[in-house]
């Protein structure tokens, strides 16, 4: 894991850096219908997470470890050098992502967690500050315009998403499944937890703030922010502002 967080911040370091393009994940992808534009939504950030936030772990459990070790990433001063290993890497994720393409029988399975612990991350905030001022700060951070921020906002971060079940999403290269399922069979390749908290929509519902928390073991997970917005009907992840992680 500690590999795997120095390769972020590689490419943390590369997307600053005018000379050269940050690599970048060709990824095929996922078409499903769905009625509900608010389980569009959630099904759309989810996808997204999972195919590149959540330390590529849908493409098998030592799939991404083992591409790691085997690069000299981490020994490699030349910056150049290190483009073009990362941009190699870039591209043998891509290739995977496209061989469990709708092969079932290959993928991975994230859990939906029921219980809820997103409060205890706002809390320092909301004893701190008067609910006014807590607003201010939490708007400022995320960036928001004035004209965007409301006050049900951040309560709407602090609350769970409920309407929704494992059953009601839908993926291309892993499975959902319900959190009591985690962790029982061991033969099973296991991304990890997630939730989702409740989402706040611009007035003409084409941007959004949402919570979502993610575990994949004790010292493996975070928590964050996402601004999303809807471009050419489908909802993309704009911005990402870590809350913790481990």
């Amino acid at each position: 894991m500690k590999k795997l967080l120095l390769l972020l911040c590689y490419l943390f370091i590369f997307s600053a850096c005018e000379q050269n393009q940050p690599p970048k994940l060709v990824l095929k992808a996922c078409s499903y219908q769905t009625s509900n534009a608010k389980l569009q939504l959630y099904n759309d950030v989810l996808i997204e997470l999972v195919e590149r936030h959540f330390y590529h772990r849908y493409l098998g459990e030592s799939f991404a470890d083992s591409i790691i070790t085997a690069s000299n990433v981490y020994e490699l001063t030349d910056s150049m050098q290190v483009f073009k290993e990362l941009n190699k890497m870039s591209a043998i994720y891509s290739q995977r992502q496209k061989e469990i393409f709708n092969n079932p029988e290959q993928w991975c399975t994230v859990y939906l967690d029921t219980a809820w612990y997103g409060d205890s991350h706002f809390e320092e905030i909301l004893r701190a500050l008067p609910i006014d001022s807590a607003e201010y700060l939490m708007g400022k951070r995320l960036g928001f315009q004035e004209s965007e921020w409301k006050p049900s906002y951040l309560i709407n971060l602090q609350s769970p998403q409920k309407e929704f079940k494992s059953k009601n999403f839908q993926a291309c290269t892993f499975r959902v499944a319900d959190i009591q399922h985690y962790q029982i069979d061991r033969s099973t390749c296991e991304i990890g937890r997630f939730q989702f908290s409740n989402v706040s929509l611009n007035g003409s519902q084409t941007k959004g703030w949402l919570y979502y928390e993610f575990s994949c073991g004790g010292n493996c997970g975070m928590g964050e922010i996402l601004t999303i917005e809807k471009s050419k009907d489908k909802w993309v992840i704009k911005s990402a502002k870590n809350l913790w992680i481990s």
